[in-house]
């Protein structure tokens, strides 16, 4: 309340149900829509961040492909599939 926030973003969302976060004006967003929420908010800049992820990975590179299935495999599906078809621009 004090960060001024409109949502938790959570991958345990059954301990942040909407009764309890509804008076408050929250809500609980899993990861992965938060990430895509944002995307499109600015795609822009969300394509930027990734890109700046991607060159981040040294040990080993990851191609586009690879990147969008690591994060997939961490849970960010609906994340991967965009970066998948975003892949030149990242």
């Amino acid at each position: 309340m004090a960060g001024h926030v409109d949502c938790i973003v959570t991958s345990n969302l059954q301990d942040f149900p909407s009764d309890v976060l509804a008076p408050f004006g929250l809500e609980a967003v899993d990861p992965d829509t938060f990430i895509i929420n944002q995307w499109d908010l600015n795609p822009v800049n969300a394509i930027a961040a990734f890109k700046r992820m991607r060159a981040r990975r040294k040990k080993p590179e990851a191609s586009p492909i690879d990147f969008a299935d690591a994060l997939e495999i961490g849970g960010l599906p609906t994340t991967a599939e965009r970066l998948r078809a975003a892949a030149e621009l990242i």
